[in-house]
């Protein structure tokens, strides 16, 4: 064989291993835009920055004449066309091909779905019920931080 031939051969072989390594890309990243849909992602991000900007006009009511230019704002730069390839990124990096598999398996069934729908209004109280306990001990919590501002630490 010559070298040419063998060169041809190592070509070919680099290309073949390549195109299966960018298949599986695929397939995985593929994977992650089917979990992504299933969570459905695109109403989740607009539920989740709402949230947090209502959680902001409650702590500091002065943004309340803001609310709308706020949504606004987010809704052009943080909705799901602006951060899909970021996210499936994390969502490729986080979880095996094998495990968005399992992801799909699950929030492919009703309580899967129950889970996606519910999962913000259970985010959202549980933080809620954190800040409703720091503000039942806030004068404890502030005892601790004089002590410890007067002890120069």
């Amino acid at each position: 064989m010559n070298k040419y031939a063998i060169s041809a051969a190592l070509i070919l072989g680099l290309a073949l291993v390549s195109a299966s390594v960018i298949a599986a890309i695929d397939t995985h990243r593929d994977a992650a835009n089917q979990v992504a849909g299933l969570l459905h992602m695109d109403r989740l991000i607009e539920q989740s920055y709402e949230q947090t900007i209502d959680a902001q006009i409650i702590a500091n009511p002065d943004l309340k004449p803001y609310r709308e230019l706020l949504l606004d704002f987010f809704r052009r730069h943080m909705n799901w066309d602006a951060l899909k390839e970021d996210l499936l990124d994390l969502y490729v990096e986080s979880f095996s091909e094998a495990e968005l598999h399992d992801l799909i398996a699950f929030y492919s069934t009703d309580t899967g779905q129950k889970a996606v729908l519910v999962m913000p209004d259970l985010l959202r109280r549980g933080a809620e019920l954190g800040v409703q306990r720091v503000q039942e001990h806030l004068p404890e919590l502030e005892n601790l931080l004089h002590e410890r501002a007067q002890r120069g630490q």
